[in-house]
């Protein structure tokens, strides 16, 4: 969920579809930091794991206080802004590219 929606906002704010796929999702920036595919997928499992059992431990509460709600909702805030300038700080590599270079536009005589 936090991936589709840092993905949305970051192309809305480029100005481009959300509904064009991309290689701007997470896993992809995670990739351009330099982790290999295995890492990637061993972050996202981990993280896939540490929700499960934060999610285990909110069934398992008994007596729900406002306490819990801070902390689940700090839990869920950290993971999206963590993904979100992940993605910011390793965008895309095309982004990069064409970010890096001045567009030239020759005319013709």
């Amino acid at each position: 969920m936090s991936d589709t929606t840092t993905v949305v906002i970051n192309r809305i704010a480029r100005g481009s579809s959300p509904f064009v796929g991309g290689k701007d999702h997470t896993t992809h920036s995670l990739s351009y930091m330099g982790l290999s595919d295995q890492k990637v997928a061993f972050v996202v499992g981990g993280l896939g794991l540490v929700s499960t059992v934060v999610l285990l431990v909110a069934i398992a509460i008994q007596e729900w206080d406002h306490l819990f709600t801070i902390l689940f909702s700090v839990y869920a805030l950290t993971v999206f802004l963590s993904l979100f300038l992940i993605c910011k700080i390793y965008p895309e590599k095309s982004q990069l590219k064409n970010e890096k270079e001045p567009i030239n536009i020759k005319k013709s005589a």
